[in-house]
Formats: C-alpha cells, sequence, structure tokens
C-alpha cells in the first residue's frame, strides 16, 4: 500500500512558488512609513553618537573656514564643495552628519522603490533590503563616524538617474558636485558623456563648466591650496582594503623582490580604466553599468583602500539591477554582486575592533589585549586580497553581461 501524500506538500509548493514570484509595489504609505523609520533611526543614531572618526577632522576644518584660514592647512583630503558644509556647522555642530546620513536613506529607498518597480522577489528584496539602507557599511561609516561619503554617493546616483532620464544638465550639474567634494566620482564622467559611440556635449560641456567654476571660485578664496587634496592623495601610502597594502605586508609573496610596489597602482588604474572605457564605447554600455564597471576598476586598482570609497557601490548597483531587470537573468553577476556587496558589509563590521585602540589599552596586560593586537594585525595584513578578489570578480561578471547584451542586440 503507497504512502498517503503529506498534507503540507501543497503548503510547500505554494509557498515556494510565492518565494520566487514577483512581489507586488507596496504602496506609497507603506513605502513612506518604512523610509522614514530607518532614516529616523540613522538620524537619531548620528546624534547619539556624536563627532567619531574623521568627523573630528571635519569640525577642525570648518573651523578654519568659519575663522577666514586656509582649510587644506591640515591634511584635509576633501575638495573645495566640502567647506560650504561649514555654513551648516554654523547652525549646529551636527547638522553635517545628519545630512550625511539622510542623504544615503533617502536614496536607498529611491532605488528600492525603482526595484519594486520593476519587479523584485522576496529573496532579492531582502538582500537589497540590507545591501541599501540597513547595510553595515552605511551604519558603521557615516552614521558612527560620520562619513561625507555617504552624500558623494548620493550626488553620484542623482546623476546617473538624471542622466538616465536625459536631463544632461542636472546629471552634470550633480556629478560636478559630487567631484568637488572628493575626487574619485570623476571616473564617472566618461561613462555619463558617451551615448552609445557618440559624445553628449550638453552633459560634457556643463560637467566641465561646472568643475571650473568651483575651482575658480575656491582659488580666489583660497589660492592653490584647493589643489591639496589632489597632491595629498596621489602621495599616499597604500591602506587597508587595498591589494597594494597586502602587497607590502608580511603576507605579501613579492617580499622577496620588493617591499612596496604602491607606485604601479596609478598605471594599474588607468590601464584597467583606459580597457573598460574602450570596451564600453565597443559594446555601447548603457549609463549605469559603464559608471558601475568605471567605479569597480578604479577601487580595485586603487592603493588608497578606504570603506567609505564603496558607499556608491550598492546605489550604483542597484540601479542598474532595477534598470536593466537583471534578477535571476545572469547567475554569474548575481552572485558576484551578492558576493561584493555582502564582504563590503562583513568588512564594515570587521573594522570596529580595529579601530578600537582603546579596548586594547583598557586590558593591558592580559591575554585580551595580545589577541586584539594579533587580531588587528592579521586583519590590516589580509583582508586587501579578498577586497581585490571579489572586485576584480564583480568587474568581470559585469563585463561579461554587457558584452552578452551587445551580442544578443546585434542579432537581433
Amino acid at each position: 500500500m503507497s504512502p498517503s501524500p503529506s498534507p503540507f506538500r501543497n503548503v510547500i509548493r505554494i509557498d515556494s512558488a510565492r518565494l520566487h514570484a514577483a512581489l507586488p509595489c507596496p504602496s506609497p504609505r507603506a513605502w513612506a512609513i518604512a523610509a522614514s523609520l530607518t532614516t529616523l533611526a540613522a538620524v537619531v543614531t548620528t546624534l547619539l553618537v556624536g563627532a567619531q572618526g574623521d568627523y573630528g577632522a571635519y569640525v577642525l576644518q570648518w573651523d578654519l573656514v568659519l575663522s577666514g584660514d586656509d582649510p587644506w592647512s591640515t591634511n584635509n583630503t576633501y575638495g573645495p564643495a566640502y567647506n560650504l558644509f561649514s555654513i551648516l556647522y554654523a547652525l549646529h555642530p551636527m547638522l553635517p552628519k545628519v545630512l550625511f546620513a539622510a542623504a544615503w536613506q533617502v536614496s536607498s529607498w529611491y532605488v528600492l522603490h525603482w526595484l519594486a518597480r520593476r519587479g523584485v522577489t522576496l529573496p532579492w528584496l531582502m538582500f537589497w533590503l540590507a545591501a541599501l539602507p540597513l547595510n553595515p557599511l552605511f551604519w558603521v561609516f557615516p552614521v558612527v563616524f560620520g562619513q561625507a561619503d555617504a552624500l558623494v554617493a548620493a550626488l553620484c546616483l542623482v546623476s546617473l538617474a538624471c542622466r538616465q532620464a536625459d536631463r544632461n544638465s542636472l546629471a552634470a550639474v550633480a556629478l560636478a558636485l559630487a567631484v568637488l567634494m572628493k575626487v574619485y566620482p570623476i571616473v564617472f564622467a566618461p561613462f555619463l558623456a558617451l551615448d552609445g559611440r557618440r559624445v553628449n556635449l550638453r552633459f560634457l560641456m556643463t560637467f566641465v563648466a561646472m568643475i571650473a567654476i568651483g575651482l575658480a571660485f575656491s582659488l580666489l578664496l583660497w589660492g592653490e591650496s584647493t589643489f591639496h587634496a589632489i597632491t595629498f592623495n596621489s602621495g599616499r601610502g597604500s591602506t587597508i582594503l587595498s591589494i597594494f597594502r597586502f602587497l607590502r605586508g608580511d603576507a605579501s609573496p613579492l617580499q622577496a623582490w620588493a617591499d612596496n610596489v604602491d607606485y604601479l597602482s596609478i598605471p594599474a588604474m588607468a590601464l584597467g580604466g583606459g580597457l573598460v572605457f574602450a570596451l564600453a564605447w565597443k559594446w555601447r554600455i548603457p549609463h549605469v553599468s559603464g559608471a558601475l564597471a568605471g567605479i569597480l576598476v578604479t577601487l580595485t586598482f586603487w592603493k588608497v583602500g578606504y570603506h567609505q570609497y564603496f558607499l556608491v557601490v550598492p546605489l550604483t548597483a542597484g540601479l542598474m539591477y532595477a534598470s536593466g531587470q537583471l534578477f535571476d537573468r545572469d547567475k554569474f553577476l548575481d552572485i558576484a554582486t551578492v558576493s561584493c556587496i555582502g564582504w563590503m558589509g562583513f568588512v564594515s563590521v570587521l573594522y570596529l575592533p580595529t579601530y578600537a585602540p582603546s579596548l586594547v589599552a583598557f586590558f593591558a596586560g592580559s591575554g585580551l589585549a595580545d589577541g586584539m593586537a594579533e587580531w588587528l594585525t592579521f586583519t590590516r595584513e589580509w583582508v586587501g586580497l579578498p577586497t581585490f578578489a571579489v572586485l576584480l570578480s564583480m568587474l568581470a561578471a559585469l563585463m561579461r553581461h554587457e558584452r552578452r547584451r551587445s551580442l544578443e542586440s546585434q542579432v537581433r
């Protein structure tokens, strides 16, 4: 006698089908409530934590601006637009930090809105919730340490969204503001200036004009110190998340031949960026995918590897998925995206113990202090290698996907 079918079989089958079916887009009210809750939580946390990490240095630099002194007389790695936040700082010391955190949350929920509009399954929704508004990368760096790169990433997203909507002047202005805060978003410009194999002159000319106006205004106020951020960053040694930090460490396989190959960073970045741009032109890569490829190749080979530089990646990747309806269509790209963004969140949590030398001092003389010191050394020696691997894997998967898309479009 054959066994009777399980009464739970159909239930399991239905639940599995629902799990992989596209979810209906939430109502505007539910969307607004969810976005408001996470934004409020971020703002309250920034205020409770106060001035930590780099934000303490920001305060000193804004004090210089308000007193009429040179804001680059310290090791200020930011551009001239960053000095404008001294106005908000004068109103309340924590107001710029609140703006940085709120900008990321608003941008995250904008991307999530479009992901839902395009059709997203429950697993993907959970991933993008973790990758955007709940990402540890955001909660550790902009929220706790007050990193202004959250606003830089938000401006890059505005530029990408405007460029997709053919609002070219607004896209150029938003990207120029991002570049005038931090230099690295400039890698977006060549990809956003392309329309297939043609150059969009409105975007390019507006972008160049805005950069020129910003630099001219800064030169009038502060003189040649305006370019301190560029010269200072180019002369810095490799840092924690860079492959070049790993290559000059004790675990490097190059120790027998060279103890420092930081000088290869800029040539490698230029060569990789040039190759990616040439392929973007050849394959007519869409703006968002091209911009993502540009920032990935920059982060892969740039010697100064700080966590906050990665904030632009989840926003850009999310917008790419929302724009291209890529869900479950390219497993290699899916796996590489989840791995890369997941690793960024993981190393953000991993960073916290390495940032707490006061804890080591507190437990001085105990085995715990020795263990923390060893953990700090191990992390800083090795973390650049897997970071390089996940970045390069996501870049390779993205370029593979765009090549396939280009070939398919030629067949059609």
